[in-house]
């Protein structure tokens, strides 16, 4: 893989119908399909301890992740991909499936994002505190 060009699908581009072909126009000749199927998840966050919201008595948002790889060896390193501003955890979904072999990955949406839920109101280190 060293030193060869793959044109990978941009991330925006991979919506609904459109997902499936771009995907697949980035297989190489010879290689695994790339699509693998995420296993998906869902998780409440424990406020942090110096956190408002414990005193408020807001609840946390329920957060979506995603998971590549085997979970069950734990030899893998875990690597967390985290998107940026108006993406969501799908932004891996042509990435993962090549390192899925190496590592156990997680892919969260940050709250206001994706299938996480989305809150009324977002506050200043909100996201920090989801990882």
């Amino acid at each position: 893989m060293h030193g060869e060009r793959l044109s990978l699908p941009n991330p925006a581009s991979c919506r609904r119908g459109h997902r499936a072909r771009a995907l697949s126009r980035a297989r190489r000749p010879g290689s695994l399909p790339l699509v693998l199927e995420a296993r998906s998840e869902r998780f409440r966050p424990e406020p942090h301890p110096d956190s408002d919201v414990r005193d408020s008595g807001a609840r946390e948002p329920l957060l979506h992740i995603l998971r590549w790889g085997d979970e069950q060896d734990e030899r893998l390193p875990i690597a967390v991909l985290l998107h940026g501003g108006a993406a969501n955890a799908h932004w891996w979904d042509h990435l993962a499936p090549r390192f899925s072999d190496r590592f156990r990955l997680v892919a969260l949406d940050f709250r206001g994002h994706g299938d996480s839920e989305h809150p009324k109101h977002l506050r200043s280190g909100a996201f920090n505190e989801d990882l």
